[in-house]
């Protein structure tokens, strides 16, 4: 569901990659001899591979750091996310700031573990889409 609200940004965003090709290769593709497919493979994704690993990594830290929507939904304490199990670590008046710190360092390693993979395709996607 998390994606659903996100599609507006993403579709700006992965307009920005199929743009900024010039318009005379896909034709020149086509009078080539390519498919459709062909086109789509090895002219169209390749260009449009920085925005959406861009998108890929956007994705993946909103969702992970998703909050409102288990909190909600999620019934049971059995499957909470991180996030929810970290709100539910305060008490009303008293908090260990030390379990605190510890869950929040580990519920933050498996974004920072996605993230630092794709960090320079993060760079690169973000620069296509600023470029006129």
């Amino acid at each position: 569901m998390t994606v659903t609200v996100g599609d507006g940004a993403a579709a700006g965003e992965a307009g920005a990659g199929p743009a900024g090709h010039p318009h005379h290769r896909r034709p020149a593709a086509r009078i080539d001899g390519a498919t459709k497919w062909q086109i789509l493979w090895r002219i169209v994704v390749p260009v449009s591979r920085p925005t959406l690993g861009m998108l890929l990594v956007f994705f993946f830290v909103w969702t992970w750091n998703e909050f409102l929507l288990p909190l909600v939904m999620l019934i049971s304490n059995d499957n909470q996310t991180v996030s929810v199990a970290l709100g539910v670590l305060q008490g009303q008046r008293l908090m260990d700031a030390t379990m605190t710190n510890a869950a929040a360092l580990l519920g933050l390693l498996p974004a920072l573990v996605f993230f630092l993979p794709f960090q320079r395709t993060l760079t690169r996607g973000i620069a296509v889409g600023a470029v006129k």
